[in-house]
């Protein structure tokens, strides 16, 4: 039931709701990216939690896209916001 919340939070929620998701989101794919015993993002790290949230937040609709063209208008993303 989790998962379901926050997908149609993703997807119909306001901003501060999409952003909250996307942040709690980032922040464990990080530390489990980080593979450590860490319980919390370290403090030299904010720094991806932002630029990554910022990003996914940028690409709501649009995350199985790689790559879009319209009129001269040209988006490719990558496959790995980290």
């Amino acid at each position: 039931m989790a998962i379901t919340y926050e997908i149609k939070k993703l997807l119909g929620g306001s901003s501060d709701e999409r952003l909250e998701i996307i942040e709690k989101c980032t922040r464990e794919r990080l530390l489990l990216i980080l593979g450590s015993d860490l319980k919390e993002v370290p403090p030299e790290l904010e720094y991806v939690v932002l630029d990554v949230s910022l990003k996914r937040f940028n690409r709501i609709g649009q995350e199985g896209m790689q790559s879009y063209s319209q009129e001269g208008l040209s988006m490719t993303f990558s496959e790995s916001d980290f």
